[in-house]
């Protein structure tokens, strides 16, 4: 083993030796009987082993019952939960016999995230020892967050490679299957409405368009693309870009000049959330726009924030999106268009969300969620759609297709990540639903790294 591999396996065990010397003094288990119940369940999970797509590796959905025991548990009880599933997951169903410092790193490392998150928790749970979604949603990312760097930390030392390639090519793909555990973990712990459970819906479809992903090879047919860059306007398409720009500013100035705001710290600190997120772009297969998780931020305002405010949201996300790093200087046309565009779409939406309240006699949140996101979904793919079709030429039916295979799996995620943070601002926090972010911005970064797997090939084994 190398010496600086040496030297990162050392500091990781010796801060999990740290975690634990600190819960020794805190032992106490308030119902042995079920706490040695739960020692067994991890055991029987460490045996379980996932195999991913185009992977000859395999990882343990240990991670399960160690997110369930965080809420459940104290912090010394969890430590040794902690011990026993990288001791059981390491040792348990593997093909070979792991050296001793393997186990014990593994050991280490489940200590070391679970500290981190029992630490975490403790700073934002509530008095009562109750946890929000949103709580809960961060402490899944910290968990994953600390896990992934750690363990891609020693491989990249052993195999000489950087930690960005370590993840991308491989666990980054187990992103999408960690992502649904965690969302069953918190849905079981905390969450009693049955409306809640839907977020399971984008996620199931999200790890199914994965699987998609790893099998796919790249797509060298001329599908038509999806964006608004550099196309030459015939006198159709002009006509209605003018009519879209002048549809949306309108509506745009006349939002301002009829300005409302419940909380302008609250506004503001979203507006700088969705300007934030807007940067988080991905270029996707055959799209020569962009999608970036701003939409997010939108779907959160049509819910919680008023209209003016959400079309003001909508224009920055529109921009940022536009000018942010683009991969060729837009013009300023293109630039107005997205504006327009996101402004007429996030207008849409925040009348179907009211609509479908009205209907439904102020009926549950998924509801206006779900018909707020195929309107602001559907009309701002329309429009680009309608916008390229005229522009190019191309059937209005194949350049929507494609939009949709590559966008619709990133906006059913959104939706339930939105959710979540609706939740949260509604139980009294509106704060503590910044912390979904943090799910909504790994999502970004597995679905980036799958996107371009995907369009360079098939991907290679990772051991």
């Amino acid at each position: 083993m190398p010496t600086r591999a040496k030297i990162y396996v050392y500091s990781v065990i010796a801060a999990a030796g740290v975690a634990i010397a600190a819960a020794l003094p805190q032992w106490h288990s308030a119902n042995p009987s079920w706490y040695l119940i739960y020692l067994a369940f991890i055991l029987a999970a460490s045996a379980v082993k996932l195999r991913l797509p185009g992977m000859d590796a395999a990882f343990s959905v240990t991670f399960l019952p160690l997110l369930f025991g965080l809420l459940r548990f104290g912090y010394a009880e969890m430590m040794l939960a902690a011990t026993v599933a990288g001791i059981a997951q390491t040792v348990l169903n593997v093909k070979k016999r792991p050296l001793f410092i393997q186990i014990v790193f593994n050991a280490a490392d489940l200590v070391v995230s679970a500290a981190a998150c029992s630490l975490f928790l403790h700073s934002f749970a509530a008095p009562g020892g109750s946890s929000s979604p949103a709580i809960i949603c961060g402490m899944a990312a910290l968990y994953f967050l600390v896990n992934t760097v750690l363990v891609s930390g020693i491989l990249a030392l052993l195999q000489g490679k950087r930690l960005n390639e370590v993840c991308e090519t491989w666990y980054v793909w187990s992103f999408a299957y960690y992502l649904l555990g965690a969302a069953i973990v918190g849905l079981t712990a905390a969450i009693r409405s049955a409306e809640a459970w839907l977020i399971l819906i984008p996620i199931v479809y999200l790890v199914h368009f994965y699987y998609g992903l790893s099998v796919r090879k790249a797509d060298s047919d001329a599908t038509p693309e999806c964006g608004v860059e550099a196309l030459v306007l015939s006198r159709a398409a002009r006509a209605f870009l003018y009519l879209v720009l002048c549809s949306g500013f309108t509506l745009l100035v006349w939002s301002l000049m009829n300005w409302s705001s419940m909380n302008l710290a609250r506004f503001a600190t979203f507006l700088i959330a969705a300007a934030i997120t807007a940067t988080w772009k991905i270029t996707l297969p055959k799209m020569t726009g962009t999608l970036s998780v701003g939409f997010v931020i939108a779907l959160f305002a049509v819910a919680e924030l008023t209209l003016p405010e959400l079309l003001s949201i909508a224009t920055v996300v529109a921009l940022m999106q536009s000018v942010w790093r683009p991969r060729r200087q837009p013009i300023l046309a293109q630039v107005l268009f997205n504006m327009a565009a996101w402004v007429l779409s996030a207008a849409c939406a925040f009348g179907a969300g009211q609509l479908g309240l009205a209907a439904i006699d102020s009926g549950p949140l998924s509801v206006m969620l779900i018909a707020s996101t195929f309107a602001l979904y559907g009309t701002n793919i329309l429009l680009v759609s309608a916008m390229i079709c005229l522009a190019e030429g191309n059937p209005l039916s194949a350049i929507w297709r494609n939009c949709c295979f590559w966008s619709l799996p990133y906006y059913l995620i959104g939706t339930a990540v939105s959710g979540i943070m609706v939740l949260a601002s509604r139980s009294g926090n509106w704060m503590a639903s910044l912390l979904v972010v943090a799910i909504m911005a790994m999502v970004y970064v597995s679905y980036r790294a799958q996107v371009r797997q995907a369009m360079a090939g098939p991907i290679e084994a990772c051991s």
